[in-house]
């Protein structure tokens, strides 16, 4: 079966700037998703984690570069992976992409996470790791899943109360993407390694910053009992 999402005769997808050279293609949407990225970060997608508000990441994300931007995809996908050997994640067959994306976000969002706020139960990220793997092994889209993905779950996080160290997760790009893939083969240790990495990062500035509030409010507060003291009609 031809793939319709390229151009014919090339291994190029179909872009919105009908640029037919890879080279040229990754460079493009490299400046574009830097972009779209950053604008999500400002402005994050507003909605309750289902299957929609990973549709609109994908879609936010890559709709400059790609016509199919923000949907499932229409064939079924195969990649060589080099931790696998040359062999393929066994992604979701494309007619069961939404099915299966949808379940694993439903298993998300009915965990309780809280136990990752303050890292009281930090052995559950390894169960949040293993449904990271999870939604990216379904790979619902043609182009641009492992960004999808980890762009998802950072806002996830967030919104939950247990951000990750961004910078962290970007500067191991690499190495989170090849944690995904041998995560669908059982590892999903290295994932949770970083993950935890990134959460504990997080958690520390998240403290030094409500001592830096605390010891700022401390003046005030002590000002604020002196002229009280000092004024018999307060």
């Amino acid at each position: 079966m031809s793939d319709p999402y390229l151009y014919p005769g090339t291994t190029v997808l179909i872009n919105n700037f009908n640029i037919r050279d890879q080279a040229k293609l990754d460079s493009k949407e490299r400046r574009e998703t830097l972009k779209t990225l950053k604008g999500l970060y400002d402005n994050p997608v507003k909605g309750e984690f289902g299957l929609a508000h990973l549709l609109e990441i994908h879609q936010r994300i890559f709709a400059p570069v790609y016509p199919f931007a923000g949907e499932i995809r229409r064939i079924d996908m195969v990649k060589a992976e080099e931790k696998l050997g040359g062999g393929s994640v066994e992604y979701a067959p494309f007619h069961l992409a939404r099915l299966q994306a949808e379940h694993c976000l439903k298993q998300l969002n009915a965990r309780d996470w809280s136990g990752l706020r303050d890292l009281s139960r930090p052995e559950d990220m390894a169960s949040f790791a293993g449904m990271i793997v999870d939604l990216w092994k379904v790979h619902p889209f043609r182009e641009g899943n492992t960004r999808t993905t980890i762009t998802f779950m950072h806002q996830f996080a967030a919104a939950k109360g247990l951000a990750l160290d961004r910078e962290l997760i970007r500067t191991n790009a690499e190495y989170v993407r090849h944690a995904l893939v041998v995560g669908t083969h059982g590892e999903t240790h290295y994932l949770t390694r970083i993950l935890t990495d990134a959460r504990q990062r997080e958690h520390a500035r998240e403290q030094s910053q409500a001592r830096m509030g605390a010891q700022s409010r401390a003046p005030s507060q002590q000002s604020a009992r002196r002229a009280t003291a000092l004024n018999p009609l307060a």
